[in-house]
């Protein structure tokens, strides 16, 4: 199991602080998800975790999981939705800015919505021993998704509906390798499941207006 749990996660550093080397490029990247390379030194896997079936899942939840694992999944998610909450902060901007008041509205929502989140996995890392890590440093590196500032309103809608559907697939695996041994931390994953859902709809019918 702790062979699998690495291979999702990426190796445990025996120097906990910091957890991955500091970023050289200035500023936050503009590419939504990152490249299979990127991900090398991170957690998620160059190829599926699992079959799209979710035929292993059995096989998976049988095996023991690590509080020390779930901490580190809840850090990566915790990162996800900080990195969520500011990109639809930035896009709500853009959106008044370029004269679309009720799509900014709804970016402000999903922000919030973000930010809900974030509180919630939080409150979930104390409860099980741990500290959640706001470090803007490494924010982005640990996130599932990438910060970006776009202009265009097409372009921001097309990026978020990239990036909520990688998250989609993202939560999903998480949600599996829980499983339902520690509920109340599926109940947050399988909320931020519904939340994207639901961004992914009406991203997709303004894509086709």
């Amino acid at each position: 199991m702790s062979r699998f749990l690495n291979r999702i996660f990426g190796p445990q550093s025996p120097d906990p602080v910091p957890i991955f080397p500091p970023i050289s490029r200035g500023g936050m990247k503009t590419d939504t998800v990152r490249s299979p390379d990127e991900h090398r030194d991170d957690f998620m896997p160059t190829t599926p975790m699992m079959p799209e079936d979710g035929s292993s899942s059995d096989v998976i939840q049988n095996n023991f999981f690590l509080a020390s694992d779930k901490l580190r999944m809840l850090d990566r998610l915790l990162a996800t939705q900080c990195v969520f909450m500011l990109r639809y902060r930035r896009n709500h901007g853009s959106a008044i800015v370029l004269g679309f008041p009720w799509i900014a509205e709804n970016f402000l929502l999903n922000s919030n919505q973000a930010l809900r989140n974030c509180d919630r996995l939080a409150s979930r890392i104390v409860q099980l021993g741990g500290l959640p890590d706001y470090s803007p440093q490494y924010l982005d590196r640990r996130s599932h998704v990438s910060y970006e500032d776009l202009s265009n309103m097409n372009i921001i809608i097309g990026s978020n509906l990239t990036a909520e559907r990688a998250a989609m697939r993202f939560y999903r695996q998480m949600a599996l390798l829980v499983g339902h041994r520690d509920e109340t931390t599926r109940r947050v994953i399988d909320d931020m499941l519904r939340d994207a859902e639901k961004h992914v709809t009406a991203l997709t019918a303004w894509m086709k207006k």
